[in-house]
């Protein structure tokens, strides 16, 4: 939301720039959007990552349950050999 709002003011002064013809203006507002858009890129990569990141630990915390499933239903032996799951489950019966 924050990132949006960075390169539409960007935008809006760039036309305003523009619509002025003043070659003063042009070049600050062009650095202002240069700026403006290196800032909102940095906020869409860290949200980013920050998802892609709660989604990895999300994985981690489904695999230990999955062990923890597996080492109940069927022993610790399957767990060590990996075996995990409906096949798992089908080869320790």
């Amino acid at each position: 939301m924050v990132a949006a709002a960075l390169v539409i003011t960007a935008a809006v002064v760039v036309i305003g720039a523009v619509l002025s013809a003043s070659l003063t203006f042009v070049s600050v507002a062009a650095v202002l959007a240069v700026v403006l858009g290196a800032a909102a890129v940095r906020i869409t990569h860290s949200e980013l990552v920050d998802r892609l990141l709660g989604r990895a630990d999300l994985g981690r915390h489904r695999r230990g349950e999955v062990a923890l499933l597996a080492r109940a239903r069927l022993g610790d032996g399957a767990v060590a050999l990996g075996l995990r799951g409906p096949v798992g489950r089908g080869l320790a019966t």
